[in-house]
């Protein structure tokens, strides 16, 4: 038997090391209050950095489905309108076998599965994120970068919505910041982007704010996510729909007057024959991850990184005597001596 001793100081005895899987589930499209959309992922062995560790092997990786139904909530001021409510008893995966040292002499291999050590791979979290990664929680989509001051503009993004999906069309069709509008489309070039304004794009919403004043025009049939970025953040995106209410006519909503908004929240709470208003919830990503600690090994202590006094291997490491132990000065961690066999 080949016995082997480590020598091993913890700074911080409470801590660990693990590794994590991340999926980021992309929800590109403002969603209707009331509304829930599913996010799920299969978690596959790519997505653990553990398995691309140069001294690791991992052998056996059976994945498992972590799935969430998310809810368009009532509060817009937070996670972009999203209740977050979880399952955290969820797998990333039933099974996962890995050796160190694969093949050689020193191989030691560990099982970690829904029945062994389970609780190695149980810390499943799920966070609400900006769908374009902004990382100050700015869950807008409708770039506000450039807002002008001059109260005489109003500043928004018009969004096409599907009503039977109940969600926008993931893109704006009619923009206008700092007194200039733009659409989102088809460039000369070939690309999409945000270009020169095209009216034509505007139809395809059925409302525009090109009324040359502070309304809104919005035709028969017209449906649209309307974000209006002069408003606070709780009255700011509302869909508009239309059908009927003298039809053969444009009706004009009003946006203003600034800087109280005044016939604007009018509006939301007292619609016109014709008119429905719902909230929505902001475009997101969704981002899973699960926590992986794990097992602890013997001879080189190959995963160097580890923090904490190895448990749950008595067959493979033993403790020495707690006389041993001694405190390393002003440092506040313990070392501690092993003897290993393997």
């Amino acid at each position: 038997m080949n016995v082997k001793s480590l020598f091993f100081v913890a700074l911080f005895v409470s801590a660990s090391l693990s590794f994590q899987a991340h999926a980021d589930i992309d929800m590109p499209n403002h969603v209707k209050q009331g509304q829930t959309v599913v996010a799920k992922k299969t978690f596959e062995e790519s997505d653990l950095a553990f398995c691309d560790r140069s001294d690791i092997t991992c052998t056996v990786f059976n994945a498992d489905e972590v799935s969430e139904d998310l809810t368009c909530g009532n509060d817009i001021t937070t996670l972009g309108g999203w209740d977050k409510q979880y399952s955290n008893g969820q797998k990333c995966w039933k099974k996962l076998e890995y050796c160190y040292d694969h093949g050689t002499a020193d191989e030691e291999c560990f099982e970690i599965s829904t029945s062994n050590y389970s609780n190695r791979i149980s810390k499943y979290t799920l966070d609400i994120k900006p769908h374009d990664g902004n990382t100050s929680n700015r869950f807008t989509v409708c770039d506000d970068s450039d807002l002008s001051s001059n109260s005489n503009y109003k500043e928004y993004c018009l969004y096409p919505y599907d009503a039977s999906s109940k969600q926008s069309m993931g893109y704006y069709v009619e923009k206008r910041k700092a007194g200039n509008f733009y659409s989102f489309g088809k460039r000369s070039d070939g690309t999409l982007g945000e270009d020169t304004y095209d009216s034509d794009a505007a139809e395809i919403a059925g409302m525009t704010g090109n009324t040359g004043d502070s309304m809104l025009k919005v035709s028969d049939g017209g449906a649209a996510v309307f974000e209006y970025m002069d408003a606070p953040i709780a009255q700011r995106l509302r869909i508009i729909e239309r059908s009927g209410g003298a039809s053969n006519e444009d009706m004009m909503i009003p946006l203003g007057p600034k800087p109280t908004l005044d016939d604007y929240n009018s509006f939301l709470t007292a619609n016109p024959t014709g008119i429905s208003v719902s909230e929505a919830c902001y475009p997101m990503k969704a981002e899973m991850t699960c926590e992986f600690d794990p097992q602890p090994t013997c001879g080189d202590y190959h995963a160097l990184n580890f923090l904490f006094k190895p448990k749950g291997q008595e067959e493979l490491c033993k403790e020495v005597p707690a006389s041993s132990l001694t405190i390393v000065g002003g440092s506040g961690g313990l070392q501690y001596e092993w003897t290993c066999s393997g």
